[in-house]
């Protein structure tokens, strides 16, 4: 027997509707982003559903399963009162997921370092809080300037560790030390190689402080310190 249209278009609306309260109840996940980077923090006020290791059957729960496991390894890592903290910020966050974090802060590094080398002020200035914008903003356009041109690839990083973990009332302050590999030359105006080696990769340590206010709705974290 079939279904008369009128009865097939009231089922699409109860079918509709129940999608969008499914929806609302829900929430939606993220994870870090800094500006425009992938690092992102979701703030907008809806219930997020937390699947736990060894729950779920489709893939997305499978998938998010396993970053909580993850994220449990890497928080249980980390000193006691670091491990506080971070329970702290997940209590005002709850999304907040330290892998994500870390993966998210990893991108931020590579970007600013592509965006200092290339004289790209925009980036630093997403990036970068005011107070050390400034400072880099004036040396990449110093050096984009020189007659020989410092030029540094990155190369990968091989380690980004939690260091310092605050939370002072909803801003949190994340510190971590990056272990990299760059190769760094010297270029004349026309691009060719003046000083160092472009085979030769240096090994780089470098610690940066990231921030953000977790009361906000912008969920970029500003790198405060490098």
């Amino acid at each position: 027997m079939s279904i008369p249209y009128a009865d097939i278009v009231i089922i699409a609306l109860v079918a509709g509707f129940i999608l969008l309260r499914l929806r609302s109840i829900l929430g939606q996940d993220g994870g870090f982003n800094p500006g425009a980077s992938p690092m992102q923090d979701t703030d907008d006020g809806e219930t997020v559903l937390t699947l736990h290791p060894g729950k779920g059957n489709t893939q997305e729960q499978k998938k998010e399963a396993l970053e909580e496991s993850s994220d449990v390894a890497l928080v249980e890592a980390l000193s006691e009162p670091m491990q506080e903290t971070i329970a702290a910020i997940k209590k005002i966050e709850p999304n907040f997921l330290l892998d994500h974090f870390i993966a998210g802060a990893k991108s931020a590094f590579d970007m600013v370092l592509k965006a200092f080398n290339e004289n790209d002020n925009e980036t630093l200035r997403n990036l970068l809080a005011d107070d050390i914008e400034e400072m880099f903003v004036q040396e990449a356009k110093k050096r984009h300037e020189a007659e020989v041109k410092v030029d540094t690839t990155l190369v990968s990083i091989s380690e980004a560790q939690v260091t310092d973990v605050t939370l002072e009332r909803k801003h949190a302050a994340i510190t971590l030390a990056f272990t990299s590999e760059q190769i760094t030359v010297e270029r004349n105006k026309d691009g060719e190689i003046v000083g160092g080696d472009a085979k030769a990769v240096q090994r780089v340590q470098d610690e940066w402080t990231f921030e953000r206010d977790l009361s906000s709705k912008n969920p970029a974290w500003t790198i405060t310190a490098t």
